[in-house]
């Protein structure tokens, strides 16, 4: 379907109206069509929203096989009673075999369809009613699954926030420490969507062990970096549980994925999981498959471009004169970068990259004011095969639009030409 055919849609309103009267086969074709164009869109754009990564060629192949419409009765491979599975029970099999081993773990859960229900089945498993929870807080870049926002007051625990030095970027783990000793918590969380740097693990496992608390890990952007070995290893480190965001930085279909090495974690764990997904996207699973299987052959040389492509990335932005956070500390040892633009504004900000064809997200900063920050992130387009060269051009895009007011559109032109040199996924079997 034609770019005009599909301009139709000036807003939500004129789709929803479409959708409203349409015959069923045009809007077969519509949708077909509108799944082509969001396809090119980012072909010929920069994508760096902190929470994209890139799928390979063979995974996505997985999505669209058999798999995806054969459900699955609750419960694991060979426990289940609908017949004609067996080799869909291999591939999970493989899957999760492949988790463990990626890890380096005793159980990985893979049927959680996101990041945050992966975090209420640890909550639901591991938490009862009233418990108290020391978590990290929405202001520092907490999901709001970990937060009494949700999960908390939907299973009646208790939150309270754990202690953050604002000025280094980090858990104040003095503060950490007296908070756990004094609240005793059934458990205590960890993650956001702002990592820059690694969590004390190890200092913060040593103190739950203390008063008798499990320390959760929501590790939703770092868990690819964790594959590659380039950024820290939570359960290593001591972490009871982990979640990860199989999306991001892990860049496969989307998903969510539960690590442990503890037996009675793992078994309450599984146990909520077969009482709450009574079913789940098969097709996803022989995609997570593959996934895994590419970040054990090339998961470390990505991991390690990615971080240099942030850290790169963020220098060239810190030259341009913009002010980025955590420079006293290298600004990032992830792949996120966070900016400073509240002279801008962070939505005007966005919006103006946006049509200037570089995508990224409007945050708020520890702070706690307004949308006056924006996170960046270099998984999708080191997946496209692109290094520091191109970091620094850019940031160079970005400077233009954003501190010296060229038109987007002239950038977009600039911006589509380098995009559109990189449009093969790397560090995956071809």
């Amino acid at each position: 379907m034609s770019v005009e055919a599909l301009s139709r849609f000036r807003s939500l309103e004129d789709a929803a109206d479409y959708a409203g009267e349409a015959d069923p086969r045009s809007l077969c074709e519509t949708l077909a069509g509108l799944a082509e164009a969001h396809d090119a869109l980012f072909d010929r754009t920069l994508d760096l929203v902190g929470s994209h990564g890139l799928m390979s060629p063979r995974a996505r192949a997985m999505l669209g096989t058999g798999l995806v419409d054969k459900m699955r009765q609750t419960g694991l491979p060979g426990r289940r009673i609908h017949a004609g599975g067996h080799w869909l029970d291999r591939v999970e099999t493989i899957a999760i075999a492949l988790a463990k081993r990626l890890f380096g773990v005793a159980f990985a859960e893979l049927r959680p369809m996101s990041c945050a229900l992966a975090n209420g089945l640890v909550f639901a498993a591991l938490a009862e009613r009233g418990d108290t929870i020391l978590a990290q807080s929405r202001r520092h870049g907490a999901d709001p699954s970990i937060t009494a926002d949700a999960f908390g007051n939907l299973l009646g625990h208790r939150y309270a926030d754990l202690p953050f030095d604002e000025a280094r970027f980090a858990i104040d783990i003095e503060g950490a420490t007296r908070a756990i000793e004094k609240t005793k918590p059934r458990l205590v969380v960890v993650g956001s969507g702002f990592i820059l740097f690694p969590y004390p693990v190890k200092e913060l496992k040593a103190a739950c062990a203390r008063v008798g608390a499990r320390l959760f890990y929501d590790g939703a952007h770092a868990v690819g970096l964790t594959a590659g070995r380039h950024y820290q290893d939570p359960m290593a480190e001591g972490a009871d549980v982990a979640t990860g965001s199989v999306p991001k930085t892990l860049c496969g279909p989307i998903g969510g994925i539960i690590l442990s090495n503890d037996p009675e974690v793992a078994g309450a764990i599984e146990r909520t999981t077969n009482r709450i997904v009574s079913s789940y996207a098969n097709n996803h699973v022989g995609a997570l498959a593959v996934t895994l299987a590419e970040m054990l052959e090339f998961g470390k040389a990505y991991a390690d471009t990615v971080v240099a492509n942030a850290k790169a990335l963020a220098r060239a932005l810190d030259r341009a004169g913009f002010p980025v956070l955590a420079k006293s500390r290298g600004f990032t040892e992830s792949h996120l970068v966070l900016v400073d633009v509240r002279r801008q504004g962070a939505v005007e900000a966005v919006r103006r990259l946006e049509a200037a064809g570089m995508f990224t997200t409007p945050i708020r900063l520890p702070s706690g004011s307004p949308l006056v920050g924006m996170r960046l992130g270099t998984a999708s387009v080191t997946r496209r095969g692109m290094g520091e060269g191109e970091m620094t051009e850019i940031a160079s895009f970005m400077r233009r639009v954003l501190l010296e007011g060229e038109d987007p559109a002239v950038i977009g032109g600039e911006a589509a030409a380098l995009a559109s040199s990189f449009t093969k996924v790397h560090y995956c079997f071809d």
